[in-house]
Parts: structure tokens; C-alpha cells; sequence
């Protein structure tokens, strides 16, 4: 596929400081999404569009501290971070089963190569939003561990679930913690995520109650994260259930100092209620198959039309049909 390459370039004098801030919980804090004011999308004109399609380069590569970043265009639309694709049959074999260890593989292949952007979001969200929903993809590059990432998959396959499974619940918990840290210390990264969260909650909130029940409780995770409460309309009561007994350690995962000790607090504490709410694996031929689209994705890409990551998701619901914030 023909993917475009933004340009790179010095980073704009008035940016903030590429150094990573020493993270405090009490500068992240919740984002006062009801009180923002919101701009209204509007058609860019090509050359608008092309200005800050090279912005978003720039700041994608100052902020990862990679001036090496691929930054495209996605195929099928979402933002996203991802690592090295040549690593894929490798992953594949872990998942599998195939393979017992990813040790072979360098620990560059697992350090993010690529941040894609949505066109059509380019074309018209404000700009707010645009910057601010690439900050969290920065965050994955900064902060995800992606070995940890397939490890996960890895052990759900073990036991019986679908890869799948370990990815919508990592990525509700990551994406918060991943904000967190890119939050902390910078009030233009907070202000830019909280117009990026307020255009997206009333969706969420609206229709909650289309969505499997795994997929309730990963937006409720993050509207937890939020606002400090449920989803006003999410009535499933065995999701509400399940969401008291981990919430204590979904608030330390939110401000987990690393992302192994994150790993082990959803390994042990989280993922054994969280899969309750899902159904045993497919046959090992569909799970290989899953396994070949999961190693290709991209922590946070969400496909036009697709459920939540690229291996698909419960039940197969569409992504449209329910909304994500991110």
C-alpha cells in the first residue's frame, strides 16, 4: 500500500519541552469534560489539511523522541501506534503456540516504529482534538511495553480465550495510564485531551447499551478514569458487578509506576473477574488466523467499521455502531 510520509522537520519554538516530566498523579487528575468548550467540525482546505498533517509530524517525532517515526496515513482509518511489522510471523508463532519464547527477536522490534493518523478526522475535527488524540498514540509510543502486549495475548490463548480477550482490556486500562503520563506537567497536553474527551463521551454514553458486555465495561474503565463515576446509562449488573470488585486495581493501575508492574497488577488481579464476561476460544485454526491479524495491529487502532483492535472483538459488533472515545 502507497502510504504517505510526512515531512520531517525542526519542532516550532513555542512547543513545550520534549523531556519526559517526572509523573505525579495529582497533575493528571480527571479531565473537566463537561465544562469545555467545544469547536465544531469544519472542511479544512487542502492546503490547511496539508499544514497540519506536517504539524502532526512534527509533533509526533518531538514528543516519541524518534525522529525515525513513520507517520502515515491509516488504511482503514483510527489512529494508532506500532512497532515493527517484519516482527509478525514471529508473533504469530508465540501466540500460537508454535514458538515458547519472543527472546529471539531484538528488543528494538518491539520499540514503535509508526503513528498513523485518520485522514478524515484531519479533514475536519478541530485541531484541539486532532493534537490531542495524537498525544495518546505519543503516550503508547512512550510508555507501552508491546512485549508485554503479545505476552498477555499469549496467556489468554493458554487458557482458552481469544487473543482478543487480553487486548480490549489492556487497552482500556493502557489508555488512561498512557494519558496520565503524557498529562502530567503539561496543562497544553490536558487541555487539548480534555476538548478530545468531551466530543466523544455523549456518543459513549448514548449508546452503551449496544455493546457486548466486555466492551461496557472497558468504556466504563475509561470513564472512570474521567470523571470518577459510572456511565450514567450503562445498566448491565453484572458489568457494574464486576467493575466494583477491580476497581481498586484499576486505580493503581491508572497510576502504575511501570508498565511490568501494570502487567502483573492486571495479570492477577483484573484479568481472572474480567473473563468471566467472555466466552472460551474459537478452534485453534481460528485462533491462529486471529493471531496473524492481532500481531499486525496497532495498540489503539480502531478500523472503520470493525469492533475495537484489528483481530475484531466481541461478537463482532461494529465499531460505528457504538462509538469509543479514542
Amino acid at each position: 500500500m502507497n502510504f504517505e510520509r510526512l515531512p520531517a522537520g525542526p519542532p516550532e519554538p513555542e512547543s513545550e519541552a520534549a523531556s519526559a516530566p517526572e509523573v505525579s498523579m495529582k497533575d493528571s487528575g480527571r479531565l473537566d469534560i463537561f465544562g469545555a468548550e467545544l469547536e465544531a467540525k469544519k472542511k479544512r482546505t487542502p492546503q490547511e489539511v496539508a499544514a497540519l498533517k506536517q504539524k502532526i509530524g512534527l509533533i509526533a517525532r518531538v514528543f516519541s523522541r524518534n525522529y525515525e517515526m513513520d507517520v502515515l496515513p491509516a488504511p482503514h482509518g483510527g489512529w494508532a501506534c506500532g512497532i515493527d511489522k517484519r516482527a509478525q510471523e514471529q508473533i504469530v508463532k508465540y501466540i500460537t503456540g508454535e514458538i515458547s519464547s519472543l527472546d529471539n527477536l531484538p528488543v528494538e522490534t518491539f520499540r514503535p516504529k509508526e503513528i498513523y493518523y485518520d485522514a478524515g478526522e484531519v479533514e475536519e475535527i478541530p485541531e484541539d482534538e486532532a493534537i490531542g488524540v495524537l498525544r495518546h498514540e505519543v503516550g503508547h509510543a512512550n510508555n507501552t511495553d508491546y512485549r508485554l502486549f503479545f505476552e498477555g495475548q499469549k496467556m489468554a490463548k493458554d487458557e482458552g480465550y481469544l487473543p482478543t480477550s487480553w487486548v480490549n482490556i489492556m487497552n482500556a486500562l493502557e489508555d488512561p495510564w498512557v494519558n496520565n503520563r503524557e498529562i502530567a506537567g503539561s496543562e497544553v497536553v490536558r487541555q487539548k485531551m480534555t476538548k478530545l474527551y468531551a466530543a466523544r463521551t455523549p456518543e459513549i454514553v448514548e449508546k452503551i447499551g449496544t455493546q457486548p458486555a466486555t466492551r461496557q465495561l472497558g468504556l466504563n474503565i475509561i470513564h472512570h478514569w474521567l470523571t470518577g463515576e459510572n456511565i450514567p446509562t450503562l445498566k448491565d449488573k453484572k458489568v457494574l458487578e464486576i467493575f466494583e470488585t477491580i476497581k481498586p486495581h484499576v486505580d493503581r493501575f491508572f497510576s502504575g509506576p511501570t508498565a511490568q508492574g501494570n502487567f502483573e497488577n492486571l495479570r492477577d488481579n483484573i484479568w481472572p473477574v474480567y473473563k468471566e464476561l467472555e466466552g472460551k476460544a474459537l478452534t485453534d485454526e481460528q485462533l491462529k488466523d486471529l493471531a496473524r491479524q492481532i500481531s499486525g495491529s496497532d495498540l489503539g487502532e480502531k478500523e472503520k467499521g470493525e469492533s475495537q483492535e484489528a483481530g475484531g472483538g466481541d461478537e463482532g459488533d461494529s465499531e460505528s455502531e457504538g462509538g469509543d472515545f479514542l
